[in-house]
C-alpha cells in the first residue's frame, strides 16, 4: 500500500492526472530513485558544506608551510597562485634546504589523486632561481578531490636517483 501511495503521489506531482483507485500500471510508473535524487539536490541549502569541508587528510595551506623529507631535506612551499591551490593550473614557488639552500638541484613534481589512483598528464616545468628556490608551473590539479603533490629531489650524477621527497596534500573543489 505504501509503495502504491508513493507512486500515486509522485504521479500527481509529475503530471496533472489524478490517481485511480488501483495502483498505476508498470508503464505509468515514475523512476522513483531519479525523483528522490532530484529532490535531494534541489533541497540543498545555498550555504551547504563544500566538497572539501569534511576532508581530514589534507594540509591547511599557509604560505611558507614546511615538510621535512625522510632524509632531512626541507621543502618549503613559499607560495601558490592561486592560494590556496585550486582546481586547474597552479604556479608554486618552493625552497629546498639541506641544511642550507640547495641550488641547481633536479626536481620532479608528481601530482597524484590517491583516492582515484591517477595523476595528471601535464608535466610541471621546474625553473631554478636563487637561494634554493624553484618555480613549478603548471601544477595541474585538473579535477575536484584530494591531491598529493610529491616533490622529489633527484641526483643527476646517480642516474636521477631520489635523494629525498615530500608531499603536500590539498583538497580542491570545483
Amino acid at each position: 500500500m505504501a509503495a502504491w501511495f508513493r507512486s500515486c503521489v509522485l504521479a500527481m506531482i509529475a503530471s496533472t492526472a489524478a490517481c485511480k483507485d488501483a495502483p498505476p500500471a508498470a508503464s505509468d510508473a515514475l523512476d522513483i530513485d531519479a525523483v528522490a535524487a532530484d529532490a535531494a539536490i534541489d533541497a540543498v541549502p545555498v550555504d551547504a558544506p563544500k566538497f572539501c569541508d569534511n576532508e581530514t587528510r589534507d594540509d591547511t595551506y599557509t604560505p611558507g608551510m614546511v615538510k621535512i623529507g625522510a632524509n632531512g631535506y626541507e621543502f618549503k612551499l613559499i607560495s601558490s597562485t592561486p592560494a590556496p591551490p585550486q582546481k586547474g593550473n597552479n604556479a608554486w614557488v618552493v625552497q629546498i634546504s639541506h641544511p642550507g639552500p640547495v641550488d641547481g638541484a633536479t626536481l620532479s613534481v608528481v601530482p597524484f589523486m590517491p583516492d582515484h589512483g591517477h595523476g595528471t598528464a601535464v608535466v610541471a616545468v621546474v625553473t631554478p632561481t636563487t637561494n634554493g628556490t624553484y618555480n613549478l608551473s603548471p601544477v595541474n590539479l585538473f579535477m575536484t578531490g584530494l591531491w598529493s603533490v610529491r616533490i622529489n629531489v633527484l641526483d643527476p650524477a646517480a642516474g636521477n636517483a631520489e635523494l629525498d621527497h615530500a608531499a603536500f596534500l590539498f583538497c580542491v573543489s570545483s
